[in-house]
């Protein structure tokens, strides 16, 4: 099942990204434009586990940093991440570079730019693969003897290799409001082990970011701010699509969540999330209650992301008059 899978995922290029459903634990991962929201490090980690009720579950990681360089008149950043697909059938490993421009529209109107540089590695293991010819009526894909059945399919030249990918964002945001669009894989990298004239490279995935944030006390060198968050995700890859919708509250220590997910036209998954907050570190947990046709018997999805603003605790004064609590 999956040579199958993955012989279809060449030839029609059904291929999509991971998205975290902890997207606002670093925005960067979505939308080059958000980095440098803090004049000091914010530091990200995430760790996504999907349908862990069937087979081998899916597992995503990944790991960043941005802050603001006045030097460059925006943020910089640095982002990693791996894809475990299948138990290591198929791994990706990326690691860019989000930059952002800001320019000060009027005293609370700011719009930013931003470009986002990656390299990709793709590796594939052929010998784990599974292909129709394999599979016996009776036994399956393993023979009485306890060996695969041999298969015709042909092993590619290659099961590894290394993409350039450029992608780029911008953004528009206020103290309570933000608004963001993105374009992810504008070159088209051709991330394919067969050579099958028909795949025309990764498809290119766009995506719009929007929310409004009520601000119920703000930063200080101690603690976080309350807030109040509702935010808006859309992405649309190829024949794929998302759409995020979601209320986020922060009070005091504490910060909790409530989103629902829609793929395309089907109802997805009921999204909470649970977090603490001390200091300058933050620990979020979040479970998808799968609600579509594969339901949650499939076991859901848990997520666990963590994030440091060093911002807090620093010498220097706080003033953020945006609206990226939830972010920070």
């Amino acid at each position: 099942m999956l040579g199958i899978l993955y012989l279809s995922y060449q030839s029609k290029s059904f291929a999509q990204d991971p998205i975290f459903t902890q997207f606002y634990n670093n925005m960067t991962l979505i939308n080059p434009a958000f980095s440098g929201t803090t004049d000091n490090y914010l530091v990200s980690a995430q760790a996504r586990m999907q349908q862990i009720s069937i087979g081998v579950p899916y597992k995503t990681f990944s790991a960043g940093a941005s802050r603001r360089f006045k030097s460059l008149g925006g943020g910089l950043g640095l982002n990693v991440l791996y894809d475990d697909a299948g138990s290591g059938v198929l791994k990706t490993s990326k690691i860019a570079i989000p930059y952002s421009y800001e320019l000060k529209i009027n005293n609370e109107i700011y719009v930013r730019g931003g470009l986002n540089f990656g390299m990709v590695s793709k590796a594939l293991d052929w010998n784990k693969l599974i292909f129709g010819d394999q599979l016996d009526p009776i036994n399956g894909g393993i023979s009485p003897g306890g060996t695969p059945y041999p298969s015709q399919e042909v092993r590619p030249n290659s099961v590894s290799h290394i993409l350039f990918d450029f992608g780029s964002g911008f953004l528009i945001h206020s103290p309570n409001f933000y608004l963001g669009i993105s374009f992810d894989h504008l070159n088209r990298p051709n991330d394919g082990f067969l050579n099958n004239p028909g795949f025309k490279g990764v498809p290119l995935r766009w995506s719009i970011q929007a929310g409004y944030t009520i601000v119920l006390s703000r930063y200080n060198k101690k603690e976080s701010a309350s807030f109040i968050s509702s935010n808006v995700l859309w992405v649309k890859q190829g024949d794929f699509a998302q759409l995020n919708i979601g209320g986020y509250i922060g009070l005091r220590q504490f910060i909790f969540g409530l989103a629902y997910r829609n793929a395309g036209t089907n109802p997805d998954a009921i999204l909470a999330s649970v977090g603490l907050r001390k200091g300058k570190i933050r620990w979020i947990y979040s479970f998808d209650y799968t609600i579509s046709q594969l339901g949650i018997n499939s076991g859901g999805s848990h997520e666990l992301g963590f994030l440091i603003n060093f911002d807090i605790g620093s010498r220097k004064k706080i003033d953020y008059s945006d609206c990226f609590s939830l972010f920070r």
